[in-house]
């Protein structure tokens, strides 16, 4: 959980959102690990319209609310994939944002993860949307940054 103070408008806030979770993405991969009963997978996204679907399934805009009840809602909900959320139009409070992901995956990497979050949401740029600023997944760029185990076994997936 990050509280936040910044000149954005809440409606450049918004705007910036999503593409700004896209890419974090490359930086910080474990954002896009989805995790099943018996394993975690990383799907590529190699086309702009599976980014803006991924961004809009994993990070979303909670208005009318407070970053501590988006904070407790989410904490009681099962985690099937990492997820962000945008508190922008506060009901009280400042505006923030909450990170819901699995400490097994990342340790102590949430810190960087909202940092590097942060940074991507500060560039200007956020705004153009995802068509704009999209680059594909690319294996060998990924790999390296996923956690170990789960680089493994992808790598026993595409190298048998």
């Amino acid at each position: 959980m990050a509280l936040l103070e910044t000149s954005l408008t809440c409606e450049q806030f918004k705007r910036r959102d999503q593409v700004a979770w896209w890419r974090t993405r490359p930086l910080r991969p474990v954002v896009g690990i989805i995790l099943h009963l018996d394993k975690a997978t990383f799907e590529l996204r190699v086309t702009a319209e599976a980014a803006r679907r991924w961004a809009a399934q994993t990070c979303e805009v909670a208005t009318n609310t407070t970053v501590s009840d988006v904070f407790l809602a989410r904490s009681r909900q099962p985690l099937d994939a990492p997820t962000m959320a945008l508190v922008g139009d506060c009901a009280r409070g400042v505006r923030g944002c909450v990170i819901k992901i699995s400490h097994t995956l990342v340790s102590h990497e949430d810190f960087r993860i909202l940092q590097e979050y942060m940074t991507q949401r500060a560039r200007p740029d956020s705004e153009l949307g995802i068509d704009a600023v999209f680059s594909p997944d690319i294996t060998s760029e990924i790999k390296p940054r996923l956690p170990w185990s789960l680089c493994h076994a992808y790598s026993l997936q595409h190298n048998p």
